[in-house]
């Protein structure tokens, strides 16, 4: 290293592959001083017994957890946008397998179940000791893309892992106060009191993100409550003012696998955000109790970007008409938001043809208290939500094609 001057050394290392990095601090204690600040950046663990234990002894260590400015955790079976990243698997009490045969069970089950205690145990208490981060910035959980119906049975709490793991692991991480960044993705909605408190942990965030599982697709009553108790207590203790950062966010992301505000309760009127400049929703219901519209407008003189997606209406059965359109919404918001300068509506499309469109006018399936599907028959005056979306999107490109040339 004496023949080469330290700057260059530097310039390689900060570009370097974790892989390389590793190497380069192995060579001698100078390259394991140059190198260790970049390799320890930001820590990705996963829920197997190997990371976690790394986890746990890096977690242990001052001179390592001094560098770490990010936390990620994210499920083995999943990338980084919560997708599976395989196609055929088999939910087995709570383990989460690939099988390729019936005659496997037994083995997996004695293999995963008692594994899967002691990941989560070493996990947990990895994450509580995050406080001990002088420079962390950033966490992020990425769970387990989907759940079995036994989540919902008291009984079968203790069985369903995925579930455990989430009740865990969110209320163990410590206060801290100088996070900017939080992701949770696949939050499992079921109601726990255990994760009322956990906004009370971040004082300066700056950017966070949810994204929460829709449903099991079927009519069961015990998951309609808990489902409804989830959206109704659960988040409304995340989303009603004042929080402790309402002054500092600046990145706001809620979406959700199924479509919630009518009768699944979520309510945006409380939430005040002073310094939101961009907002992501999906699937929340712009009808009027919800709220959502009023909190979008409530943010004029801040927010810059837009982000819809598959974001609908709901028409009483017994009423072919919707009580509110679309039109109005996208013409209130080109007269109101006049610092926006990205948009991005994103229709649900068909499963089938993906050209096609499905209606942003939805129905409650009957029989169920939280499915919608979309109006099959046409709606009078869908042309004119086109029409009036197209010239909120022309004006919203205008502006920023502006600001580019200015």
């Amino acid at each position: 290293m004496d023949t080469f001057p330290i700057e260059l050394v530097e310039a390689i290392i900060s570009v370097a592959t974790p892989e390389a990095l590793a190497q380069i601090r192995a060579l001698n204690k100078a390259f394991c001083a140059l190198a260790t600040p970049y390799l320890f950046q930001r820590v990705h663990v996963t829920n197997t017994m190997k990371s976690v234990e790394s986890f746990e002894l890096i977690s242990r260590s001052p001179k390592l957890v001094q560098h770490i400015e990010g936390v990620a955790f994210r499920h083995c079976d999943v990338d980084e946008n919560g997708d599976f990243l395989h196609d055929r698997y088999r939910v087995h009490r709570g383990s989460i397998i690939l099988l390729d045969s019936e005659e496997e069970e037994p083995f997996l089950e004695r293999r995963h179940i008692a594994s899967l205690d002691s990941i989560q145990d070493v996990l947990t208490m990895s994450f509580s000791r995050l406080d001990r981060f002088p420079v962390l910035k950033s966490v992020s959980l990425t769970f387990y893309p989907c759940f079995s119906k036994d989540v919902f049975h008291p009984s079968s709490y203790r069985l369903y892992k995925p579930t455990q793991l989430q009740w865990r692991l969110i209320p163990a991480i410590p206060e801290l106060p100088h996070l900017k960044s939080l992701t949770i993705r696949n939050l499992i909605p079921v109601e726990r009191q255990a994760l009322y408190g956990f906004r009370n942990t971040f004082k300066s965030l700056e950017s966070l993100r949810i994204t929460v599982l829709g449903g099991l697709g079927d009519t069961d009553y015990v998951y309609d409550r808990y489902y409804g108790m989830f959206w109704q207590f659960t988040m409304s203790s995340v989303l009603n003012s004042p929080l402790p950062f309402s002054a500092t966010l600046t990145s706001f992301t809620l979406h959700s696998g199924t479509d919630v505000g009518a009768h699944t309760p979520v309510n945006f009127s409380d939430l005040n955000l002073s310094a939101l400049k961009s907002i992501s929703l999906k699937r929340i219901l712009f009808n009027e109790d919800t709220g959502v519209e009023d909190f979008i407008i409530r943010h004029q003189s801040t927010l810059k970007a837009l982000h819809l997606v598959e974001c609908r209406i709901t028409v009483d059965g017994a009423i072919q008409e919707p009580s509110r359109r679309w039109s109005w919404i996208w013409t209130r918001f080109a007269e109101k938001l006049q610092t926006l300068t990205a948009l991005d509506v994103q229709p649900e499309r068909d499963d089938e043809d993906t050209t096609l469109e499905r209606s942003s006018y939805v129905r409650l399936i009957e029989g169920t208290g939280y499915l919608y599907d979309a109006l099959k028959e046409p709606v009078q005056g869908e042309e004119d939500d086109r029409q009036a979306l197209e010239t909120f999107a022309k004006l919203v490109r205008s502006r920023r094609h502006g600001i580019m040339n200015a």
